[in-house]
């Protein structure tokens, strides 16, 4: 007869435990919603100052120098491969200038290259596999008979077939342009280096700082960036907080090459990457030639505060030092002459002289 008040007391505990279990799930299922709608809010506020740039989204358009010296008929050759593969264009047509002056010279190098866009044999059909065929300069050892021509005979190699003509041929300028563009992109992507640094994708092809200047010159002259992927961000009340913050740096910031120690110890580019990141939130490149892609060209003419000016030749050919345009034909920038960030008059003298293109990456 004792179990009876027992059994209903555990009942009511039950009962109490089920009720209270209901309202822990309410509350969980409130906190989660109010949680969602937070994380939603912010990402919606925080979206204008978000960057997105996809691979292949820069556009260079030939200049007069570019459709003066390049033979036409290569031109689709070099777009279709670097589209393809996610390389420059013009980055194709300054090394196949600088190997054989457009296949107009196809001697063997005293390396031991060969085809348009010289590759050493071994290099073409596969070092590794043929190890004990090669010799240490990746020409065939004396004696050794191998059709490198023979898409069967590549292994591991960099030789390519793309015309499908059953020739894997480096002579032939569409297997050996579209050969080049994927080792460049293949060491792009391993590197993590920009095209022209030591060290990086162009060096690697030929390790000498001079061929990777000469072939970064060539790359400049054919052609200049058109369009790329632009960020989006309200400028209102932005563009004064950048340029002020840009002000406060003078007598603060060394000029350093190389260096990217903010704000005591900075370059030209990186300065301007720093100050985007920190008003904007925008990464716009370490370097002048990754910057010089970023937003849209703008007109001398119509620059606005806020616009990135770029110059040419001033330590190197091609472009070499960027600013920040400030209004009333100024611009701030962080200079290696002893007088670190300064401004100066965009239209007089040196900086005009020099003058190459502005981008604006904010609207």
């Amino acid at each position: 007869m004792q179990s009876e008040p027992s059994t209903k007391k555990r009942k009511g505990i039950g009962k109490w435990i089920a009720v209270a279990l209901c309202v822990f799930l309410l509350i969980g299922g409130f906190v989660t919603v109010i949680g969602v709608i937070f994380i939603t809010t912010m990402q919606e506020s925080l979206a204008p100052f978000q960057y997105t740039e996809t691979p292949g989204d820069v556009e260079w358009a030939i200049t007069a120098t570019g459709e003066k010296l390049i033979p036409a008929k290569y031109i689709p050759i070099y777009k279709a491969a670097g589209q393809k593969y996610g390389v420059p264009w013009n980055l194709l047509a300054a090394i196949h200038a600088q190997e054989t002056s457009f296949s107009t010279d196809l001697r063997m190098s005293s390396a031991g290259a060969v085809g348009a866009m010289q590759f050493e044999p071994c290099a073409w059909i596969g070092w590794d596999y043929y190890k004990n065929e090669c010799d240490s300069k990746g020409d065939l050892k004396p004696g050794v008979n191998i059709d490198i021509t023979d898409p069967r005979n590549i292994h591991g190699g960099q030789g390519l077939d793309v015309n499908r003509d059953g020739k894997a041929d480096p002579y032939d300028p569409v297997d050996a342009i579209n050969a080049a563009a994927k080792r460049l992109a293949a060491d792009y992507k391993r590197t993590g280096k920009d095209w022209f640094a030591q060290g990086g994708p162009v060096w690697r092809y030929n390790p000498s700082m001079k061929y990777v200047s000469d072939v970064e010159r060539k790359f400049h002259e054919f052609a200049q960036p058109l369009f790329t992927a632009q960020a989006t961000a309200p400028a209102e009340g932005k563009m004064g907080e950048l340029i002020n913050e840009a002000k406060k740096l003078i007598g603060v910031t060394k000029y350093v090459f190389g260096a990217n120690d903010f704000p005591y110890k900075l370059d030209c580019s990186s300065f301007t990457m720093n100050l985007y990141k920190r008003v904007f939130g925008i990464d716009i490149g370490r370097d002048t030639l990754t910057q010089v892609t970023k937003g849209v060209p703008v007109e001398r003419n119509e620059l606005k505060p806020g616009d990135l000016v770029f110059f040419r030749g001033t330590y190197r050919p091609g472009v070499s030092h960027v600013g920040i345009y400030i209004g009333g034909g100024e611009f701030i920038n962080n200079q290696g002459t002893g007088q670190d960030v300064q401004i100066d008059q965009l239209n007089q003298g040196y900086w005009d002289s020099h003058y190459y293109t502005a981008r604006r990456v904010v609207k």
